[in-house]
């Protein structure tokens, strides 16, 4: 259900309005570079210039995402483009290709106005609106799956291998896309004949791009980076993929409360399960949060506050089992639904659990890489009308905020 022409008409007007708030927040910031800017943007296009197109610049390269950035970036420098604001309009026009393909994809469920709900995720607001890496990557996955969602007719191996290419500079950006290869293998095999010749092209364009690159290091990640301190790729944050679905059912909230939509039995064991993680963290610990800490301990009896981290990490526990009971009852509706959202579905799911393997400054902008996939799999479960249109003006009005602090 998409509501009638007025409320789409709706939609579109504030998902506008929202794209150039964020426009006029981003670009009226700090003039000089924030946050992971100064990393990902100055130092990283510095030691390009230096090295140049070389193993040494492989080698050196001293960050566990953006490789490609440094190098898209870098003839930007001579023009005066890497500093604010001009660097930020990248990923603001990075934003409209993302939106398009989003577009594509979700016809007809969804469309231009549907593309635009992405402003209802607060964390979308940071992506686009810093000069940070997630964007191309995002742009390239998503692309990515529009080439492989053409009609099987106009397919080719050709085109899943420039898909294979594609996914390939995506993974190369933020490597942890590497986990949803099975998403976009799923979607080649969604066609009729020559299945296996599809899997091969796709595969093979990609492990041709990529693969060389990690060879060559030896890792996901450059040698400078497995010597830091902070890089332990033998350890796991399981209470990070604990908190990574809790946030995807925050985002999928926003979108489509819709998709939440259990039957009596469903909801018996997301219930149940939910309030055994819940009791279970408060009892042993295993994901400790503490929003409003403060606040908190101010309300809180005396005798509650050392448990106040347990407590909201049990709700963070309960939240995050919910999601994981609702991700496998959308998985089951692959017949109803179609294998695009199937695999979207797979998608958020996989995005979500990845967050285990992030040690290191873990945050929500793990999970928000997969907005495309989340906006393909709400949209067969979106309610339309006015109450479409309030969540993306509530979800802007928090995401302005939440951009609007980085610039202190």
């Amino acid at each position: 259900m998409t509501g009638t022409g007025r409320e789409a008409g709706g939609l579109q007007g504030v998902a506008a309005a929202a794209y150039l708030a964020m426009a006029a927040v981003s670009l009226t910031g700090s003039r000089e570079l924030v946050y992971d800017e100064v990393y990902y943007v100055r130092q990283t296009v510095d030691l390009f210039h230096r090295l140049g197109p070389t193993s040494a610049f492989l080698d050196a390269y001293p960050y566990p995402a953006g490789l490609p950035n440094a190098v898209l970036l870098a003839p930007l420098d001579p023009l005066g483009g890497l500093r604010p604001p001009a660097v930020r309009v990248y990923n603001l026009v990075l934003l409209l290709g993302v939106w398009a393909g989003v577009a594509l994809l979700t016809r007809p469920a969804g469309g231009p106005g549907w593309a635009g709900m992405a402003l209802a995720n607060p964390v979308v607001w940071v992506l686009a609106g810093l000069a940070l890496t997630e964007m191309l990557a995002v742009l390239a996955a998503t692309w990515a799956a529009v080439i492989l969602r053409r009609p099987p007719p106009g397919r080719s191996a050709a085109g899943e291998a420039g898909a294979g290419v594609v996914y390939a500079a995506a993974v190369l950006v933020r490597p942890q896309l590497l986990v949803l290869a099975p998403v976009y293998l799923l979607l080649v095999w969604d066609r009729p004949t020559r299945r296996w010749a599809g899997v091969a092209a796709f595969a093979a364009a990609a492990a041709a791009v990529a693969g060389p690159v990690f060879a060559h290091w030896g890792d996901l990640v450059s040698p400078a980076v497995t010597a830091a301190a902070f890089y332990a790729s033998d350890r796991a944050a399981p209470e990070h993929a604990v908190l990574g679905l809790a946030y995807a059912g925050v985002m999928m909230g926003l979108l489509a409360p819709g998709w939440f939509a259990l039957s009596r039995g469903w909801l018996a064991v997301a219930a149940g399960l939910g309030v055994a993680a819940a009791v279970a963290n408060v009892a042993v610990g295993g994901v400790s949060v503490a929003p409003a800490a403060p606040i908190a301990g101010r309300l809180l009896p005396a005798g509650l506050v050392p448990l106040y981290p347990r407590m909201m990490g049990g709700v963070a526990a309960a939240g995050a089992t919910v999601v994981a009971v609702v991700l496998v009852r959308r998985l089951a509706d692959y017949r109803e639904v179609g294998p695009a959202v199937a695999a979207s579905v797979l998608a958020v799911g996989l995005l979500a659990v990845s967050c285990a393997k992030v040690t290191h400054q873990f945050s929500s902008r793990y999970v928000a890489v997969g907005f495309p996939f989340m906006l393909l799999a709400a949209a067969p479960y979106r309610s339309g009308g006015w109450g479409e249109v309030g969540r993306l003006a509530v979800g802007a009005v928090l995401g302005a905020a939440m951009l609007r602090t980085y610039f202190g």
